[in-house]
């Protein structure tokens, strides 16, 4: 049973699964349910991960922490998604998010969406603010983070682009809080009358929490006209000013300032670095762990931020840009950014439908890349078949374009661990009876015939809008179809077709192809080599439904993206099969690579661990190391020389740059690895290294990056980076270890 979506009242049994965990110690976990007024109640886990979930919960605005016993570090969840994710009494947190319950690893994340009104004459929009705004801003400053106000509207995922972590560290001191001066400051944002101070307790509370609404509403409207995007900050100052109100005396305000040091920032020393960036992911997710040190500062406070681009015309545009707007998020808090309305989401419209061409089927997507970067020197010559023999090149991403630069420029890419495949079902398609669509994953040799076949057979769920009294709301429907329904037709799925009024949400794939899967013998579902993945089109009792120009009865046809896709059709070309076949080149072999030794003035290279160098300003050192992927699809490697802990950094080696499997055609033992021959970086002088300082320590460091894609990106899993260190004097004796 599919429990994406609860129902009743009955309790969910829920085992947390840490996917990936291996070998790795298992954390401690404690859980507990945070209600809207902030109080906890803990949730009994058992040595399992098993517990229980209360379906009456999933609307009242409570969330879940989960927290390892051991490191403290929690993450919290809205409830009703982690009863929405939820499927067969299983939740999966990747490693992404449970990696900080582990050791120094501290994990964050969140999500991207882009909102738009439904009305799109402003007239109409300005209408609705005035009728509906207060009940919303209501329960915003009360109860949730969620910064929707603009009803009615649709919201999408947005899943291209990259998102860049920020971390801030302020340090506070013992300070004497004065509230007044922190009330001063918030009303300043939304330009409300400051009231005479002390407050006296005789005051109604919700006298002033309903003038903070009204004066937010005015300051939103003006926001709304300027489209600076400062609504977020102006509904984080109502909130701040609603709970300082709202508090009983002066020294419960002082404690909720204390609780939020982004309020004293003319008390606190705070600094910002950039820990790194990842990629969207689908459905508009995203995760990043990064080392935090010392992970405990007294008086100290760490938040994140966050800024997202999309590539739009050839060039990074920001769409969200969380420094700009002071927007910080605690480590344990999942972020819900909502993205400017340049952003591009994921929700798209299907293509046009030009007069006289009939209806279709396409690979549109492999994750973020269009279909048309798979390179194919032959063309697809039967149901499950290339012409042979294969070119080197076939099944990979992105054919080398002339004169490329293979040390700056990605091509020839593998494909490798999960591929979500997106297809383009063309809406008339519907009107001849095409309901169901299945995927097989067939493996052909180098002579493009099939090898052998499996039907892809895997739970899939789509996220849809639906009507509820009016609101709009979103929910999981299931694709995968009872065998029973069709004939006993196994692995089909619903043609999730274009809906207008309550659409789909977009960021959705119809294929998750996980090339890591391994049998019950542990051995691997798909072996290193060629796959074609194969779509073919059922009716509504089963039958399939093959293309007339393949000697079938039903006027559609199967087509091939050859190139970019701005037009509908001029760059497709027409597949006469029975099925639609497409080339894939599937590895999943990482990369390998160590420093072995260091050469000194062409002496014999040693491989002592500790190794203090000692020589004149004109010798010269040399690093001797091994850097490989077996199967030949590394793209670059060097070597870099730290000086101490503030000195420059120097790359001494992009010699043989790309250096694969010609040498060793096998992975190389860990003994190979450690010792034996390998490759040298260019000398470099010990003076040159050295500067103007007489001796320091040195970390170096090996990279070896490899080619592999999941269509969302470079897959850096597969990379290695190993690191060694040490020490140089420039002195009167000779060099040596």
């Amino acid at each position: 049973m599919n429990s994406k979506k609860a129902r009743g009242n009955k309790p969910v049994k829920v085992q947390l699964e840490l996917q990936e965990l291996a070998d790795l110690e298992a954390p401690h976990l404690e859980i507990t349910r945070i209600d809207a007024k902030g109080n906890r109640h803990p949730v009994e886990i058992d040595g399992d991960r098993v517990f229980e979930l209360d379906r009456r919960h999933s609307d009242d605005g409570s969330r879940l922490e989960v927290r390892s016993r051991e490191h403290g570090e929690a993450r919290l969840f809205r409830y009703e998604s982690v009863l929405e994710a939820v499927n067969n009494g299983r939740w999966r947190l990747s490693p992404s998010v449970w990696r900080c319950w582990i050791g120094l690893w501290t994990c964050v994340g969140g999500s991207v969406e882009v909102c738009r009104s439904l009305i799109p004459r402003p007239i109409d929009v300005i209408a609705d603010l005035e009728f509906g705004l207060r009940d919303s801003l209501r329960d915003l400053v009360r109860n949730t983070q969620d910064s929707r106000l603009f009803l009615p509207f649709r919201c999408s995922p947005v899943c291209h682009g990259k998102v860049e972590v920020y971390l801030r560290t302020c340090c506070c001191y013992p300070i004497v809080i004065d509230p007044p001066i922190i009330i001063r400051d918030l009303c300043e944002i939304i330009d409300c009358p400051v009231p005479p101070w002390p407050i006296p307790p005789r005051i109604p509370p919700l006298r002033l929490r309903e003038e903070i609404l009204a004066d937010t509403e005015k300051a939103l409207l003006k926001a709304r006209q300027r489209r600076d995007g400062s609504e977020d900050r102006i509904v984080e100052a109502a909130r701040h000013l609603t709970a300082l109100m709202d508090a009983d005396s002066v020294g419960e305000q002082k404690r909720y300032i204390e609780a939020y040091p982004a309020l004293l920032h003319r008390f606190c020393q705070c600094s910002t670095r950039k820990v790194g960036e990842t990629f969207l992911q689908p459905g508009g997710d995203f995760n990043h762990c990064f080392v935090r040190w010392p992970l405990f500062t007294p008086n100290c406070n760490y938040k994140v931020a966050y800024r997202v681009s999309q590539i739009q015309d050839g060039q990074w545009v920001t769409i969200y840009d969380g420094l700009a707007k002071n927007a910080f998020f605690g480590l344990n808090e999942s972020a819900e950014l909502r993205a400017s309305l340049d952003a591009e989401s994921c929700d798209t419209p299907p293509w046009p439908n030009p007069d006289g061409i009939q209806p279709f089927v396409a690979l549109e997507q492999v994750g973020n890349t269009w279909a048309d970067v798979l390179i194919h020197s032959t063309d697809q010559n039967g149901e499950t078949s290339f012409a042979g023999p294969l070119q080197a090149a076939d099944g990979l991403a992105v054919e080398a374009p002339p004169g490329g630069n293979p040390k700056t420029q990605l091509f020839e890419q593998p494909w490798a661990t999960t591929l979500r495949l997106r297809f383009q079902f063309h809406p008339g398609l519907e009107d001849l009876g095409a309901r169901y669509f299945r995927v097989r994953v067939v493996r052909i040799n180098s002579a493009g015939a099939a090898l052998s076949e499996r039907t892809h057979n895997a739970d899939l769920s789509w996220r849809k809008y639906y009507d509820d009294g009016g609101q709009l709301k979103v929910r999981w429907v299931p694709l995968q179809v009872d065998p029973a329904s069709v004939g006993g037709q196994e692995g089909l799925y619903q043609i999730p077709y274009f809906d207008e009024a309550l659409p789909w949400l977009g960021g959705q794939w119809h294929a998750h192809i996980n090339t890591l899967d391994t049998n019950a013998d542990n051995t691997p579902k798909m072996p290193n080599g060629r796959y074609l993945f194969v779509v073919d089109l059922f009716d509504a009792a089963g039958n399939r439904m093959e293309p007339a120009n393949a000697g079938g009865a039903h006027n559609f046809e199967f087509r091939r993206l050859d190139g970019p896709l701005d037009d509908a059709l001029a760059n497709t070309s027409v597949v006469a099969q029975k099925a639609l076949a497409n080339l894939f080149l599937v590895d999943n072999t990482p990369a390998q690579g160590a420093i072995q030794a260091l050469k000194v003035n062409g002496t014999t290279p040693s491989s002592a661990n500790c190794q203090f160098l000692e020589g004149s300003a004109t010798d010269e050192l040399a690093i001797q190391y091994q850097a490989q992927q077996t199967t030949g699809y590394q793209w670059r490697h060097w070597v870099r020389l730290k000086q101490g802990l503030s000195g420059p950094t120097h790359y001494v080696s992009d010699a043989a740059f790309v250096a694969n499997s010609a040498a060793h055609p096998a992975a190389l033992s860990d003994a190979e690895m450690s010792g034996g021959s390998g490759s040298l970086t260019a000398p470099m002088a010990f003076g040159a290294l050295l500067g103007s300082e007489p001796r320091c320590a040195f970390a170096a460091e090996l990279v070896v990056q490899t080619k592999h894609t999941n269509g969302m990106g470079r897959l850096s899993t597969y990379d290695i980076h190993d690191p060694a260190a040490f020490a140089l004097l420039i002195g009167p004796g000779a060099a040596g270890p």
